[in-house]
């Protein structure tokens, strides 16, 4: 009878070590797998410009959020509001003027809800859906020069959250005070 235990629980340990971690890359992978998405041709160099100006004060709220700062988050994604309105709604023609209206509803909704968190935890959530519209956006319409887009599969209680940075060292704003460092470059934009 104990042989019979110790077996069965030595051959569901070797089942737990085989099946779990293709489990979790297979988990990972579905976080990882960038849609693919539509990338217009006739976008003018005036609206790429505009756009990088507001990818650029999205990364300064990405930063602050590195240094768990919400007060500098906010001012930075109000900045970012700030500069979609320049661009506006109807900032983009040809082909991509309903893309481009429905990216700037999302990313207006995203930066709202942001900017109206009273929590980080909060806005780090909100972070995470203005992240994966800016994503997209940054591959439909393009931007003066280059992003990077990081994973981490910790982040959002192991949920997984995407971001953009302007250099490829992963500095995670979900976790930065417990793993500053967990993520990986997904694709370089």
């Amino acid at each position: 009878m104990k042989n019979l235990i110790i077996t069965s629980i030595t051959t569901l340990m070797i089942i737990a070590l085989l099946v779990l971690p293709s489990e979790a890359q297979h988990h990972a992978n579905h976080h990882q797998q960038t849609e693919t998405t539509e990338r217009f041709t006739d976008v003018p160099d005036n609206f790429k410009t505009m756009l990088t100006e507001a990818v650029e004060a999205y990364i300064a709220g990405k930063d602050a959020f590195l240094d768990s700062n919400l007060e500098t988050a906010t001012s930075e994604f109000e900045n970012f509001i700030e500069k979609l309105e320049e661009i506006g709604e109807h900032g983009l023609d040809g082909e991509g003027h309903m893309a481009w209206m429905e990216s700037y509803n999302g990313l207006m909704k995203h930066a709202s809800a942001l900017t109206a968190s009273a929590d980080i935890d909060d806005a780090r959530k909100d972070f995470h859906h203005l992240s994966e519209e800016l994503i997209t956006a940054v591959n439909k319409f393009g931007i003066d020069g280059i992003v990077y887009q990081q994973f981490c599969p910790m982040a959002l209680d192991s949920g997984g959250a995407n971001w953009l940075s302007k250099n490829d060292e992963v500095q995670n704003p979900y976790k930065p005070e417990t793993m500053l460092g967990c993520g990986e470059v997904i694709e370089k934009i």
